[in-house]
């Protein structure tokens, strides 16, 4: 057999594990609603995305919350978060952000000069994305 041919098999197998480490970590089968907290970066290709949470080490999620995403452009990039918490947006930013806020209800929660789009990458479980 031809060393071309052993490569192609081995090269699906690790692409179809990449992402599959993430998903078989948190015991969900996927889908928008899927690892909340973990850094959705790490294997998808949004420009941002995150879990707001109840409290600032909560594992409560906050559904139906309004992500807005000013980035250094000026323009406004808004998401809802849906059940599980999670937010994500493909949309083009130019970073740093100005600022991200996230309200619903009476609450809101303001970060500026963002300088990544992968929220749970730094907002890990010792210091959610939450409102408060």
């Amino acid at each position: 057999m031809r060393p071309t041919l052993l490569f192609v098999p081995m090269a699906a197998a690790l692409l179809l594990a990449a992402c599959g480490k993430d998903s078989n970590a948190c015991g969900d089968s996927g889908g928008s609603t899927m690892c909340p907290g973990d850094d959705c970066l790490s294997c998808h290709g949004f420009k941002a995305a995150g879990t707001v949470f109840a409290g600032a080490t909560s594992t409560t999620p906050v559904s139906g919350a309004t992500v807005t995403i000013v980035p250094a452009t000026g323009s406004t990039v808004t998401a809802t978060t849906n059940s599980a918490g999670n937010f994500y947006t493909s949309s083009t930013l130019a970073f740093p952000l100005q600022s991200v806020t996230v309200h619903k209800g009476a609450d809101t929660m303001q970060m500026t000069d963002v300088a990544s789009g992968g929220c749970n990458g730094c907002h890990d479980g010792s210091f959610r994305v939450h409102l408060p």
